[in-house]
């Protein structure tokens, strides 16, 4: 939370608890069950990264900012 309190919103926006991208480091999205969206990274390991549905809407509209 305080890292995002430092962080330009309009560039960065926190997917989960673990993950905080930039829309540059966004390699792949994808929807995936129960209207989520299953995200790939760039020079990220972890390739199951996940987004709740409840974030999904506000992440539409940062994505069209």
């Amino acid at each position: 939370d305080q890292l995002l309190d430092i962080l330009n919103p309009k560039k960065y926006y926190r997917l989960n608890r673990k993950y905080i991208a930039s829309f540059e480091s966004i390699e792949d999205m994808r929807a995936y069950s129960n209207s989520r969206i299953k995200l790939v990274l760039k020079n990220c390991g972890d390739k199951d990264i996940l987004m709740s549905r409840e974030k999904v809407s506000d992440f539409k509209e940062w994505l069209n900012q």
